[in-house]
């Protein structure tokens, strides 16, 4: 792909699911992070809001991405893959840097846990994987498929893995099942 060549920008589904007046986004190297809840609070005030947010979001970045193939292969050029993790639980966030040049990030063990599930997408070729928590705040709204257990770099057991089947795969987010 040419840098020129437009990629299709995941902006509108963070802010279609609640998201830049209280997401955070954070490029990291070649990836991208977005802290669900930080730091203000949910105005519904639920965890499963944000969960169900998060998973929405990845839904329809892959489903951009899928059109973005679609122009691609009519040009004869490659496509490209995403892979999302989410993972949900505490982490320290703020702001890093100088007076001049300062960034909003996160860091702690959620953030890492996202960072290899969404590395372990490859191997399991899935697009979007959650953890447990996620997965318990979906609260069954949200069709997922348990993977095996999988150890994790940085994790000292095995780490429970839920695969999110894409929109066309499941119903409906908040749809009867």
């Amino acid at each position: 792909m040419a840098m020129a060549d437009p990629v299709p920008a995941p902006l509108p589904s963070f802010v279609d699911t609640g998201g830049l007046r209280r997401r955070v986004l954070h490029w990291p190297g070649a990836g991208l992070s977005k802290l669900p809840a930080s730091p203000i609070p949910s105005p519904d005030g639920a965890g499963a809001v944000d969960a169900r947010r998060a998973v929405q979001a990845a839904l329809e970045m892959v489903e951009l991405i899928q059109l973005f193939n679609q122009g691609q292969s009519a040009q004869g050029k490659a496509p490209i893959e995403i892979g999302i993790g989410i993972a949900s639980g505490q982490v320290i966030a703020g702001f890093t840097g100088t007076q001049t040049r300062a960034t909003y990030t996160c860091v702690g063990d959620t953030v890492n846990l996202a960072a290899r599930l969404e590395a372990h997408t490859k191997v399991l070729g899935h697009p979007i994987l959650i953890d447990e928590n996620t997965w318990k705040g979906l609260a069954g709204e949200v069709a997922a498929v348990e993977q095996e257990p999988v150890q994790l770099r940085g994790k000292s057991s095995a780490v429970r893995v839920f695969s999110v089947p894409l929109k066309a795969e499941a119903p409906e987010i908040g749809s009867p099942r």
